[in-house]
């Protein structure tokens, strides 16, 4: 009886600290969410007027680094649906799994790029060389 309860008591001295080293970065990843730009750095550990403008700011695409965040959304789900599926098979060898793996992210990725390339294409923005945007995004070529 005292052994399972000094098992259970280390267990609890192990997992207590594992868990608020789990949930700290969601609570601050949190607390930046609903915290108006403002005050984000001001060290309070709750803000004086917490809003939901940074939702309604990445939703709308309010901003020049959000202008492709729904497709980009789609492309991460996509690779992360065609990686688990690529894993759900325990009867194949590690190495097979592994180029599965590769062909999946490396289909996936392509398939992001066509309709990245399409959505460019359809907003209007035919003649890159033209655009006025500040970064202007052309394949094939480094900035």
């Amino acid at each position: 009886m005292m052994r399972k309860i000094a098992t259970e008591a280390k267990l609890l001295l192990i997992g207590i600290p594992v868990l608020i080293w789990t949930l700290l970065p969601v609570y601050n990843l949190f607390l930046f969410s609903i915290s108006p730009k403002e005050s984000a750095f001001a060290g309070n550990l709750w803000p004086d007027h917490p809003t939901l403008h940074n939702f309604e700011v990445v939703f709308r695409e309010q901003h020049y680094y959000l202008s492709h965040f729904w497709l980009q959304l789609w492309n991460s789900l996509l690779i992360g649906v065609g990686y688990a599926g690529a894993l759900m098979d325990n009867s194949a060898s590690p190495s097979a799994v592994a180029v599965k793996v590769v062909f999946v992210l490396l289909a996936c990725e392509g398939l992001g790029f066509a309709a990245w390339r399409g959505t460019v294409i359809r907003r209007g923005n035919r003649h890159r060389h033209r655009s006025k945007r500040k970064i202007d995004v052309q394949p094939g070529t480094a900035q």
